[in-house]
This record gives C-alpha cells, structure tokens and sequence, in this order.
C-alpha cells in the first residue's frame, strides 16, 4: 500500500476512535459478533504466514519466530487496550467503552507499522519485520476481545 494512502486511513481511523471515545459512544456484548473479526483477521495471517517465501530451513525458523515473538507481544498490547476500557451493565446488558488510552496503544502500532513500511523499504528483513507486525495486530485483536469477554462475561454474573 502507498504510504500517503496508508497515513491518510489510518488518521482518518485514530480521528473517528478519538471521536468515539470523546462521545462516550457505547457498545453492546455480543459474544458470536465480537469474535467475527479476529477470526477473519487471523485467517489473513496465517495466509501471510503460509505465503511467506523462505528459501532456507533457518529462514523458515527466523519466520516462525517474528510470528510467534510478535504475536505474544501484541497480544499483550491487546490486553492493555481492553484493561484501559470502561464496562458496565444496565438494564439491557453488558456495554464497554473505548478509552484514550487504548486508542494511543492503536496509533502507536500504527507509527511503527508507517515508520517499518517509510524507513526499511527494499532491505532484506523488511518482509520478515511487516510479518511480525501483522502478527502484532492480530495478536492484539486476540487479546483485547478475550479481555473484553472474560469482563463482559464476568460483569453478567
């Protein structure tokens, strides 16, 4: 994707979470449709994973590796973005709410994913390190939605 396009979303994106947060927009839990998302998302990195050209058995480990490194590292981003969120219960159910927080902890894997994709552009690593930050983003969906579960599920007790 051209860098200028990929700024341009992803303002446009961290905009409408900042003005999300501000509104105190709500959503409601919903177990099957909170789960739609990482699961189509992992199926886009494991394809990732799966097409990743590796020549020699130690670069197939190197990749192993970067997947597994930076999914462990995004799923514990993802819990820090659920732990900042606020959750409730009213009458009609379970609601949570983004907070500031979480959306800096999204703009920050954002400037890192620009900066990989500006900066290191053409080096031999530069494929190796865009794996490992997709498995960053994927594990951190993973980990904000089951934080958002284990609340929601424990709030409706």
């Amino acid at each position: 994707m051209n860098p200028q396009i990929f700024i341009a979303i992803s303002l446009f994106v961290i905009i409408l979470m900042f003005l999300s947060v501000a509104r105190g927009k709500v959503k409601r839990f919903n177990l099957v449709l909170i789960w739609l998302v990482p699961v189509l998302f992992l199926s886009v990195t494991s394809d990732a994973f799966l097409q990743f050209p590796a020549p020699a058995p130690a670069m197939q480990v190197a990749i192993a590796l970067a997947t597994i490194v930076g999914g462990c590292a995004g799923f514990g981003i993802g819990l820090l973005r659920g732990k900042s969120m606020r959750f409730g219960v009213d009458a009609r159910g379970v609601f949570y709410r983004n907070s500031y927080a979480s959306v800096a902890f999204y703009a920050a894997v954002i400037l890192i994913k620009l900066s990989v994709q500006l900066f290191f552009v053409g080096m031999p690593f530069a494929s190796l390190l865009s794996l490992s930050l997709l498995a960053v983003s994927c594990g951190s969906i993973f980990g904000r939605r089951i934080f958002i579960t284990y609340k929601a599920l424990q709030l409706a007790k």
